[in-house]
């Protein structure tokens, strides 16, 4: 018995069984699983991006780029305001943070009404193959770092605040 040589792409070399699919790209269904897992509310923003609000602070879950070029953030917006006169100390307590811990990265933010908070990020390339499991460990990962900043960055900035 043979193989037809047009189906040899579809096979797994060496055993003439077929190949499994190739494991599908993340994407925002994937964020919602892991919402599902963890049994966090959630909602989708305007963007697209997925939200995980918490009573301090928002955890928004984005793809950006496309195909070969895709990244995935997860990125926090905490919702304590500072003056713009603890802007030194909020730098101090980020660039501590960003010594101290591989992620999130941690920075300031300013708004246009002069009201300062910190952000957090991580960032990693979406690559084809990547599994499931990778994807959903990683997230679940970056949004409890992202709960330890909080409770760590507000009692940083009550010490060197008051």
């Amino acid at each position: 018995m043979s193989t037809d040589p047009s189906d040899f792409r579809y096979m797994t070399p060496g055993t003439g069984r077929p190949k499994p699919p190739p494991p599908a790209m993340p994407d925002n269904d994937s964020v919602v699983r892991v919402m599902e897992i963890l049994e966090l509310k959630h909602v989708v923003d305007e963007d697209g991006d997925v939200c995980a609000p918490f009573e301090d602070f928002r955890v928004y879950y984005m793809f950006r780029g496309e195909d070969d070029q895709r990244t995935f953030a997860v990125r926090t917006f905490y919702d304590t305001d500072f003056p713009l006169a603890a802007k030194p100390a909020m730098l101090d307590v980020a660039d501590e943070w960003n010594r101290r811990a591989l992620w999130p990265k941690a920075y300031t933010h300013t708004t246009d009404a002069g009201v300062l908070r910190m952000v957090s990020e991580t960032q990693m390339p979406i690559i084809p193959g990547m599994s499931d499991e990778h994807f959903n460990t990683c997230a679940v990962a970056w949004t409890q770092a992202a709960v330890d900043f909080s409770d760590w960055m507000v009692q940083e900035m009550r010490t060197r605040t008051q």
